[in-house]
């Protein structure tokens, strides 16, 4: 799976992800490797890094019976699903062949699913048609105390 390492509408860097989420490889070269997350760039595999540290820990809550529920492999699956967003930061991943705008998808404002520690059949996240109902931020939610966003009263 092919994507764009994005900050807000800025390319970073391309991506190629396996169908479990996992980072097979990125491009040699960056486009812009000075808008990285700041506290991963200056490691030689900080890509690797960033996306390895950015999904939810499996041990966290409701995870693993989340992931089963959806059909999915894993955490970092289900943070491709929704696109790498995260209401920490602006970095997301864009597939290739989506005409996405930072605007389309991020957190802060459009409406997100939430709480998984209610809903385990949310059906959030990009389908490879290019269609997607909505994303949520608690596919990067660190530590492992069961934890989540919501929206409140909007």
């Amino acid at each position: 799976m092919d994507y764009f390492l994005m900050r807000k509408n800025e390319c970073i860097g391309n991506l190629f992800f396996a169908e479990n989420g996992n980072l097979i490889s990125s491009s040699k070269k960056y486009i812009n490797k000075e808008l990285g997350p700041l506290m991963y760039r200056k490691e030689p595999n900080w890509l690797d890094q960033w996306w390895r540290d950015r999904s939810v820990p499996i041990g966290q809550g409701k995870v693993l019976e989340m992931l089963k529920a959806k059909g999915l492999i894993g955490p970092k699956e289900y943070l491709v699903n929704n696109l790498g967003l995260s209401l920490t930061d602006y970095y997301w991943v864009k597939p290739v062949n989506s005409s996405l705008k930072w605007e389309d998808v991020n957190l802060y404002d459009n409406d997100f699913k939430e709480n998984l520690l209610v809903k385990l059949d949310d059906e959030s996240g990009y389908r490879m048609d290019g269609s997607f109902t909505s994303f949520t931020p608690n596919s990067t939610l660190q530590g492992q105390l069961e934890k989540s966003w919501q929206i409140r009263k909007g």
